[in-house]
């Protein structure tokens, strides 16, 4: 009975420091290891106590994880390191639905949305084949003409005015050759009397040079 009354005395509240050896239930000092009354057994920590850390509890083992599956999506915009409109792409399952698809930036790829989009994926090959063959029918124009246009010219050749994208783009259409205006890459406006050769854009893939010869007028 004395030996049980000096160690309950040399007890320590459970998470006190001092030396003392942790135990689920009871902190024990180190000078009271030798009165702990016969029988008694310790009890170490459990290897996997719990502890809430980052805001979710650990108990130690691995915790299994659900991977979120990606989504296929179509691109009814271009997207910045994601794809251009019109591709069928893989993302996240909740950036597509936090983000690509409420803001209408692209739909799920199901099973009709898919044959709508390869329908129109099919239709838009068609309608840029036949835009690269008007293009390319243009510039064979373009190439093989000389366009001359005579403007009033001041001392040094020094035109009064300029020669702009707009002015040739307008002299094209009296000859039957319709070219947007921003489509003449003209770097400055021609001031002066000379020879210049003018790329014109008419397609992504087809570039003209068009010779244009600056006259006195």
């Amino acid at each position: 009975m004395e030996q049980s009354v000096v160690a309950a005395q040399k007890v320590k509240p459970f998470g006190s420091r001092g030396g003392s050896i942790r135990s689920p239930f009871l902190c024990w000092t180190r000078e009271a290891t030798a009165e702990i009354p016969l029988g008694m057994e310790w009890r170490r920590d459990s290897d996997a106590e719990e502890e809430r850390a980052g805001g979710r509890l650990r108990t130690g083992r691995k915790i299994a994880r659900k991977e979120a599956l990606p989504m296929k999506i179509i691109l009814l915009k271009d997207v910045a390191k994601v794809g251009k409109a019109g591709d069928c792409v893989e993302v996240s399952d909740g950036y597509a639905r936090n983000f690509m698809i409420p803001r209408h930036l692209a739909v799920e790829a199901t099973p009709s949305n898919v044959r709508i989009w390869e329908q129109k994926k099919t239709a838009g090959a068609g309608k840029r084949t036949r835009a690269e063959s008007e293009a390319r029918a243009l510039a064979e124009k373009l190439e093989g003409l000389s366009l001359v246009l005579s403007c009033p010219v001041g001392k040094g050749d020094k035109l009064f005015g300029s020669v702009n994208s707009k002015v040739i783009s307008e002299e094209l259409a009296k000859l039957g050759l319709e070219v947007d205006r921003r489509k003449i890459l003209l770097e400055e406006p021609i001031k002066s009397v000379g020879t210049f050769v003018i790329p014109v854009k008419l397609h992504q893939e087809v570039v003209a040079h068009l010779r244009v010869e600056v006259t006195r007028g």
